[in-house]
């Protein structure tokens, strides 16, 4: 799921959608956002609190970063890095069914060990920019927030890069390998 920009209050706002089931291997939860304000334990997207018979929880504790998840019916948590007020940070949380890794603004800032399914979400629904009671509201503005899994694919989750170099020579093309600022 993904959608635009939202400004908040930080009082009350906070938008709800459809629930979503995150799979016990491959998933990641990020969200762009800009707070007014780092103070308080504002939530970013979540499926229910964790702490609790929630999913998991993508949240900002004064001013660091947290991703909870509750999976083997424990709860596993990852925070670090540290936002400020005026900005636009990216928070996004990885894992892959034994691991779960925080970034913010795309620099790792912590890992955790993660084991057993993670809580079935499907009948939780989510939320954007604060907690299902509508407490922990983020004053800023988010958006971007995007969930992926590959759950039940039965395809490569991935291609090499002896198969995306042949692809890209059945399209008539050279493959050309290039770093972040585009030099070859």
């Amino acid at each position: 799921t993904s959608g635009p920009a939202n400004d908040l209050d930080g009082t009350t706002d906070r938008l709800e959608s459809a629930p979503r089931d995150l799979p016990d291997g491959p998933f990641t939860v990020s969200a762009w956002f800009h707070p007014d304000a780092v103070t308080g334990s504002p939530v970013l997207v979540a499926q229910g609190d964790p702490a609790g018979a929630g999913a998991f929880e993508l949240a900002v504790v004064s001013g660091v970063p947290r991703f909870r998840l509750r999976a083997g019916g424990a709860l596993a948590e990852v925070s670090g890095g540290t936002v400020s007020a005026g900005a636009w940070h990216l928070v996004t949380a990885t894992g892959n069914g034994s691991t779960m890794t925080l970034y913010v603004d795309g620099v790792s800032a912590g890992t955790t060990s993660v084991s057993g399914a993670t809580v079935d979400g499907s009948a939780i629904a989510m939320t954007l920019g604060g907690d299902a009671a509508g407490a922990r509201t983020l004053d800023g503005t988010v958006g971007e927030e995007t969930i992926y899994h590959m759950a039940g694919a039965e395809t490569e989750q991935a291609l090499t890069r002896t198969e995306l170099e042949r692809i890209v020579r059945l399209a008539g093309f050279t493959p050309v390998e290039r770093h972040t600022l585009y030099n070859p």
